[in-house]
């Protein structure tokens, strides 16, 4: 029954209190090498937490050219008189910027999905939330032709978030959402070529959904390795395929941890199975635990929701159409609170078993289902890996260093570290001990480019005056 009312997240149907120590401070002369390359920006006496392990250098210049970072120096030691830019960074802390490994955007496919009518999508817009909350990458788990045209445009190159864009999603009959935003495939010949065509157009990975015959599966996976491209998606009803054979099917990537939660027969023995083939794998899975949540939140504090502030930033077009009463499928036809608990309860368990074992965890919001605010939703879901008892370094690495490890298209980010694209927030407080700091960075970087608190409340104040039709 809810199957059919929920949009991106369809599979309700189916069935870290803060304890880490002080890091250890260290100081080195230099990190690794520095490029010789002009240096456009400079931030000097800052700490920096590079994420390469648990560790804080204290005090340090960092220095960028050319999107790229030069080098990370004890402050006093680097030259900064040839740097066009200098930001103090004095008592702050500078971190990788944040990846969102699990998102949708609105695309004119999307609209059409909704039944609505749209004027082509604004993206610099959409992105602002991204950029003020710290997300300088995305994955887009929904692809269209308009949001890849934009990803493959050279000012999205250099200014706005990384954007690793899947397929439209793969469904078998009936799918959860009408074409264009799903192709439904109903033979396996169908697959083949459907998948060949996106890899032909740029996407980066295949999106598979529900309802997807165990011969049509196969045969996208197989014409995705053949093509060069990995499968991620949903693990619940693959027509005549188990979750463990899902798992060992050879799809590289898994969208929602709670999926294996409501695939769960037996609690004792299912979860060291799961590990087990995600281990024999090297898959990663996306976290989305947050969204059971975001969910009880609506059912039981809607009109809070709604008044948050940062709404002003939305699109119309994401909000009337799917968020507000009477459209909104949660209040629709929601499931029931208890149902929700326990699931969370489960994911949040699984979380914590996965991250134990040394599975490939990133984070992953998936923003854009109601209520969850691009940018401010991953920041809700490291919220919700610390309550399921991971420490603030495992939950950062989520959204850095594990996308740089195990995420095609992100191995260059994720750390702080000379040759590396120059992809950083700057925040208050160390995000080690107080992991909330990142919710409210003084200033984004991206390849290079620097945005100070001003320029991203410029941002947000054009969004929303656009969205007001000004």
């Amino acid at each position: 029954m809810y199957a059919r009312i929920q949009f991106l997240h369809p599979r309700w149907s189916v069935r870290l209190a803060l304890a880490a120590a002080l890091m250890n401070c260290v100081t080195p002369a230099t990190v690794a090498v520095t490029l010789d390359r002009p240096c456009s920006l400079a931030i000097s006496h800052v700490n920096v937490i590079p994420m390469d392990s648990n560790r804080v250098l204290i005090n340090q210049t960092v220095r960028m050219g050319d999107g790229k970072l030069l080098s990370i120096a004890a402050s006093g030691r680097g030259q900064l008189s040839e740097c066009s830019q200098i930001v103090d960074g004095a008592g702050r802390y500078l971190v990788p910027g944040l990846n969102d490994m699990h998102t949708h955007i609105e695309t004119v496919a999307f609209a059409q999905a909704l039944g609505v009518m749209s004027e082509p999508i604004d993206f610099p817009s959409v992105l602002a939330l991204y950029i003020a909350n710290g997300v300088t990458g995305l994955r887009i788990m929904s692809g269209a032709p308009d949001i890849l045209a934009f990803r493959n445009s050279q000012g999205a190159a250099s200014r706005y978030p990384r954007l690793n864009v899947g397929s439209p999603m793969l469904s078998g009959d009936p799918p959860v959402l009408p074409e264009p935003l799903t192709k439904i495939l109903r033979l396996p010949k169908e697959a083949h070529a459907v998948v060949r065509g996106y890899a032909e157009d740029g996407y980066d990975f295949i999106k598979v959904r529900d309802n997807l015959a165990a011969p049509v599966f196969r045969a996208v996976i197989e014409e995705a390795h053949r093509d060069g491209l990995y499968v991620d998606g949903h693990i619940s009803q693959r027509q005549g395929l188990s979750v463990f054979d899902v798992l060992d099917s050879g799809q590289h990537a898994f969208a929602h941890i709670d999926d294996l939660a409501l695939q769960m027969t037996d609690k004792a023995r299912d979860p060291e199975r799961f590990i087990a083939l995600l281990l024999k794998c090297g898959c990663f899975i996306e976290s989305t635990i947050g969204i059971e949540r975001n969910t009880l939140a609506q059912l039981e504090h809607y009109d809070a929701m709604v008044a948050r502030p940062q709404m002003r930033f939305m699109n119309p077009l994401v909000v009337n159409a799917f968020w507000l009463k009477p459209n909104n499928p949660y209040l629709k036809e929601g499931p029931p609170p208890d149902f929700l608990r326990g699931l969370y309860s489960d994911s949040k368990m699984l979380l914590k078993k996965f991250t134990d074992a040394g599975i490939h965890v990133v984070a992953g919001s998936d923003s854009l289902n109601p209520m969850l605010i691009p940018g401010l939703a991953l920041h809700d879901e490291f919220d919700r890996m610390i309550e399921a008892g991971l420490t603030p370094y495992q939950v950062l690495k989520t959204a850095t260093a594990n996308v740089a490890a195990y995420v095609p298209g992100f191995k260059d980010i994720g750390v702080l570290a000379p040759g590396r694209t120059a992809n950083a927030i700057l925040v208050k407080l160390n995000p080690l001990e107080v992991i909330g700091t990142l919710r409210d960075p003084d200033g984004v970087m991206i390849n290079g480019h620097w945005r100070d608190r001003d320029q991203i409340q410029q941002l947000l104040n054009s969004a929303a005056a656009l969205h007001r039709g000004e």
